[in-house]
């Protein structure tokens, strides 16, 4: 897991280099906020993981940190 961690981080450091993203976002923070609550509902299965939780995760926690 911890390598695909790392290979996550270089890609939001690319897209930080490349203007992509705003360098105010911590890449390891911003990777906890997307996976940590994907492992939240497949651990406690209160709600359903699916393709409308997927957008309204990626809407609410990574557009507010792309500059485009």
């Amino acid at each position: 897991m911890l390598k695909r961690r790392k290979v996550a981080v270089k890609a939001l450091e690319d897209a930080y280099a490349s203007g992509e993203m705003k360098r105010s976002v911590d890449p390891e923070l911003l990777l906890d906020l997307i996976f940590g609550p994907i492992y939240f509902r497949l651990l406690v299965k209160h709600q359903p993981l699916d393709q409308v939780f997927g957008k309204d995760l990626l809407d609410y926690v990574l557009r507010p940190a792309v500059t485009c």
